[in-house]
């Protein structure tokens, strides 16, 4: 009953995320965007912090498998660059306090 509630919550939550990662990450490609939105979303579910825990949690209708296998690749291929750091910085800024 506990997966099936934070599913349920990430679910809801990613239209969010996904919303403040296209105007704030707009030089990633939109694939990537939505990567990273799944991701963060993934972290509403706290028991562990594993790249393979992280990754299970990602709402794909996929293996456990290839969840992992796309967060990788979706990591090796993120550039942690200025353009990076700008947009994080303007995402702190635009979330609700």
């Amino acid at each position: 009953m506990r997966r099936k509630n934070i599913n349920n919550m990430i679910d809801k939550i990613y239209p969010y995320i996904h919303k403040i990662i296209k105007k704030t990450f707009s030089y990633l490609t939109l694939p990537q965007q939505k990567s990273l939105a799944l991701t963060i979303s993934a972290f509403f579910d706290p028991p562990s912090f594993s790249l393979y825990n992280i990754a299970s949690k990602l709402p794909l209708d996929t293996s456990n498998r290839h969840k992992h296998k796309h967060l990788l690749r979706f990591l090796d291929k993120l550039l942690i660059n200025d353009d990076f750091w700008k947009s994080y910085i303007t995402t702190i800024f635009l979330l609700p306090h």
